[in-house]
């Protein structure tokens, strides 16, 4: 399917708002048949409230992605609260150490090739940033926590490019 990998790029992780940034300009040394011979590897990591997701894709000049590698573990974040919204040490344990798996898988990408996102879990858990830092470490690249607004919108993008249909 293809994607805009111009365009998904333009998110850097941060550690708590999503904000866009401008891509740098390639290098006009570089040449150009570089560029179509060894096309970008990017990845996504989505750590949800009941499993945790990694894509790795290689996306060409044209915005074809070809997925390399998909991986999810039901770590069962949300689950492991409690009454006062900290995570159990057990369920703490086992998201940690899928993370350190992910991140032997995309431990050569450049920050700017990777997003990881937390979604609602990570927004609503109490003492959260202790965990985010932890996981971060774990993981090799920094964790955005992102809106529930900012979430359903790469839910809906993610669908249409999935169904092959142009977003409105």
């Amino acid at each position: 399917f293809r994607i805009n990998s111009a365009r998904w790029l333009c998110y850097r992780p941060r550690m708590v708002t999503a904000r866009k940034v401008r891509t740098p300009d390639p290098d006009p040394r570089a040449s150009s048949a570089a560029a179509d011979v060894r096309p970008a590897e990017l990845a996504a990591v989505d750590l949800g409230s009941n499993s945790f997701h990694l894509m790795v894709a290689r996306a060409s000049g044209e915005g074809d992605l070809q997925v390399l590698d998909r991986l999810r573990e039901p770590v069962r974040l949300a689950a492991g609260l409690d009454a006062d919204r900290r995570l159990s040490a057990e369920v703490q344990d086992l998201a940690l150490a899928c993370l350190r798996r992910f991140g032997q898988r995309i431990k050569h990408l450049p920050a700017d090739r990777v997003r990881v996102v937390g979604t609602n879990t990570l927004r609503e858990m109490r003492r959260g940033d202790a965990f985010v830092l932890e996981a971060s470490a774990a993981l090799g690249h920094d964790i955005e926590i992102i809106s529930g607004i900012e979430e359903a919108r790469l839910v809906y993008e993610g669908v249409t490019r999935g169904l092959g249909q142009e977003q409105p």
